[in-house]
């Protein structure tokens, strides 16, 4: 994506890129941020560069300030990923029959390792997470596929950056062996 960030008016800026098109972000404030200000640096970036204005990824929440900002807009949610993306009380509860296809693979999980315990993952673990790699590979190989082979890649370097603050990460291991691992963004 082609992704830039800058921080303005106190919030982080977050500028995504692919084909000639831009898109933003909505401003992240920090403790004193002025979420209006970087709105402002954003519109006048645009207006410098010729180019639409485009917010692709606003919280559900800031939906009506940009509304109230822009008379003039068309909102859409075509996330085609969304499958992706679960309420924290689904992933504790996973009820009713939209989640049966989730219980049924923790069921069927359960069975084959009964032992599994999760832990965060630590500096000491690299060498179950260099395994847990070798046997991702082995069992999924990716030699058809540039895109899979490339987010493979960029999933081993990010998951270097596991002890900085701003990333928290954990594994799933059977003993001393890493069967499955999540990494995630604090936010």
């Amino acid at each position: 994506l082609n992704t830039h960030w800058a921080e303005c008016g106190g919030c982080l800026v977050v500028r995504n890129g692919a084909n000639g098109k831009y898109s933003f972000d909505y401003p992240v404030p920090g403790p004193e941020g002025d979420v209006d200000k970087a709105l402002e640096a954003i519109e006048e970036w645009c207006t410098a560069q010729g180019v639409p204005l485009h917010y692709a990824v606003v919280p559900e929440s800031r939906v009506c300030h940009l509304l109230s900002r822009y008379p003039y807009v068309c909102v859409s949610d075509d996330r085609t990923w969304r499958d992706y993306v679960y309420y924290k009380e689904d992933l504790q509860l996973f009820a009713g029959r939209r989640y049966s296809g989730q219980r049924n693979h923790i069921k069927k999980f359960r069975a084959q390792w009964p032992e599994a315990e999760v832990r965060r993952l630590t500096p000491k673990d690299a060498p179950a997470v260099e395994q847990f790699w070798k046997d991702y590979e082995a069992e999924f190989p990716k030699a058809n596929s540039k895109s899979a082979r490339n987010e493979l890649k960029l999933a081993q370097e990010m998951l270097k950056l596991v002890n900085k603050p701003f990333f928290i990460g954990g594994g799933l291991f059977c003993g001393e062996k890493l069967i499955a691992l999540s990494f995630a963004e604090r936010c």
